[in-house]
This record gives C-alpha cells, sequence and structure tokens, in this order.
C-alpha cells in the first residue's frame, strides 16, 4: 500500500501540494504562515531544497521543488516533522481561540494512523506531480500564483505576500528562491528552460535608459539639456513599464511623471488609464474648438509634418 510520501525519482522537479488534516485554515494566521516560509528558506539554504515557486493559502501549500542532491522525500518528511511540530506549539501556547479544537482535530487524526503518536498535522499525501515540460511547470506556476487571485483575498498575484511571484517580477519576497538558477540552469530535467519575467524586465530597461540617452543628446544640441521646467509626462500603454519615471529622472535629469486626467468625468474609469490619455486628449481639445474648422489641407499637411519629424527623430535615437 502507497504511504502517500513515495516520489518516483528523487532527482526530478515536483509540483507538491502539501494539506493540513480535515483542511483546517490554520494558515490563516500570520504566526503559521511564518512558520512555514521559515521552514522552506532553511531547507534552500541548509539542505539543498531548489524553490521554484511557492504557495501558502489558508489550509495547503503549494510547491515546485527539486533537491540538488537527488534526496527530495528526506528533505519533505523532515520539514513536515519540523512544521507540525513548530505549528502545534504555537498553538498550544498561542492565544489561539481555536486552539482546543484544533489540537483535538489532529488527535483524532493520529488516532487513525500508525505512524503518528499522538498529532497529525499534515495529510501524509503530498500530491507529487512530476515537471518534465517547459509548458508543465508554466502551468503549474501560473496556477500556484493564481490561487490568492481566485480566493478572492488579492487584485494581482504579486500582492500576496507569502507567494513566489513577487520574486518573478524583481519585488522583495519574503524568502528567496532559484529563479535565478530557472533562467541560468540548463541541466535541471533537461527539458526546462524558463526565462524569468525579472530577466526580461532587465532587458527592456536597459533598453530604455538607451532610448533616454539618445533623446538627451538631443535636448544637449538645443542647449537643453536637464533644463525644461515642465519636465516629462508619459502617456500611452509603455507609460507603465515598471521603473519608467525612474529611470528618466536619472538619465534625463528632469522631473517625470505618468500623465493623469484631471477635471474629467468618463463614464468608463479604465479610459483614465495612461494608454488611452492620447486619445482622450484630442477628444478634449476637439470639444473645445467651439465649432472651429480647420481645413482639411491643412489638417493633411500638419499631420504630414508631424510623422516626418518624429520618424525622424526615432531613426536618431533607436539603434540599427
Amino acid at each position: 500500500m502507497s504511504t502517500g510520501y513515495q516520489i518516483d525519482n528523487p532527482a526530478e522537479t515536483y509540483f507538491l501540494t502539501l494539506t493540513v488534516v480535515d483542511w483546517v485554515d490554520i494558515f490563516s494566521r500570520k504566526i503559521y504562515r511564518d512558520i512555514m516560509l521559515n521552514s522552506l528558506a532553511y531547507c534552500r539554504a541548509q539542505k539543498g531544497l531548489q524553490i521554484w515557486g511557492n504557495m501558502v493559502m489558508t489550509n495547503h501549500v503549494h510547491c515546485i521543488l527539486r533537491a540538488r542532491n537527488g534526496n527530495l522525500p528526506d528533505i519533505l518528511r523532515d520539514m513536515k516533522r519540523h512544521t507540525a511540530s513548530k505549528i502545534i506549539k504555537a498553538i498550544a501556547s498561542d492565544t489561539e481561540s481555536r486552539s482546543d479544537w484544533m489540537l483535538k482535530r489532529f488527535e483524532f487524526a493520529a488516532r487513525k494512523n500508525s505512524r503518528d503518536s499522538f498529532y497529525q498535522f499534515w495529510q501524509h499525501n503530498n500530491h507529487a506531480e512530476v515537471i518534465k515540460t517547459h509548458d508543465l511547470f508554466c502551468q503549474k506556476l501560473n496556477y500556484i500564483h493564481q490561487n490568492p487571485v481566485r480566493a478572492g483575498w488579492v487584485e494581482k498575484p504579486e500582492d500576496w505576500l507569502y507567494g513566489s511571484m513577487r520574486n518573478y517580477l524583481g519585488l522583495p519576497g519574503l524568502i528567496e528562491i532559484d529563479v535565478s538558477d530557472l533562467v541560468k540552469e540548463e541541466d535541471v530535467n533537461d527539458d526546462i528552460s524558463v526565462i524569468s519575467r525579472k530577466y526580461v524586465s532587465e532587458i527592456i530597461n536597459a533598453r530604455v535608459e538607451e532610448i533616454f540617452e539618445k533623446v538627451d543628446l538631443e535636448f544637449k544640441k538645443i542647449d537643453r539639456s536637464g533644463m525644461l521646467p515642465a519636465g516629462v509626462i508619459f502617456v500611452g500603454g509603455g507609460a507603465e513599464l515598471d521603473g519608467l519615471v525612474e529611470s528618466a529622472k536619472k538619465k534625463l535629469r528632469l522631473p517625470a511623471a505618468i500623465g493623469a486626467v484631471k477635471n474629467v468625468n468618463v463614464v468608463i474609469d479604465k479610459v483614465k488609464n495612461p494608454e488611452f490619455l492620447t486619445a482622450l486628449g484630442l477628444v478634449i481639445y476637439g470639444s473645445n474648438l467651439d465649432g472651429e474648422t480647420v481645413p482639411v489641407g491643412k489638417l493633411k499637411k500638419n499631420l504630414s509634418n508631424l510623422f516626418t519629424k518624429t520618424k525622424g527623430l526615432f531613426n536618431k535615437i533607436m539603434p540599427k
């Protein structure tokens, strides 16, 4: 009979779900979530555990793990024993209003299983699924990151601190994970090759800084480098790039901000997003003409000149 702890190939990468017995929502409190994350971090630092994804929910924990030394079952066994012991002690000593009920649930679960002497905290089955392809890896990683969103706790995965999405976005996480290994290590299951969003972001930021440097060169030609009192206002979809404003301030030495709508009432709030501001500005401009008309020929000429100048500017600043 399977014990539920068995993993066919300990050297492989696995998607795992560690579930509390009877689905008791123990991790609804921060103190218990911290015990879980601290244990993961310890196993990564001291036991060679690779963490490629994690998510702590109220009564279960999702992980994508691999053991560098091929001893994943041993690491899981020790980690579950440690966290169970620490959490049960915390329940007994903490001001937990449900402590009696929780401990009775864990005691009752232990009575049904000879492997547990007094309390059973974790279910024995880890629901291990081996990951051998890039597509399956991405599917599982996206699944665990969307858990708190589907639960209605947060709007975006990175807003939930007890998960790994923040690490993938280059944001500070509560624990370190192996995003860099994910990008650079080619011998992981031979079939997995994932480029993190953080890595892509670094490439984009480098190109943005190059563009700002070229723009500043144009400002220097007209003696306006660092000398635009109104600064730089960004509109359009690209205005929402992470770090754009900070990069502009640094490279252009000018005030910088993302455009915003003021004193305008719109039916759809999304219209106020930066990507729609150019179109919204044209609508507002048109509404203020008060019946004034612009000759079609003049309009075409002005637009043609604008496009020509814009194209010429981009030909100068964009690398060929």
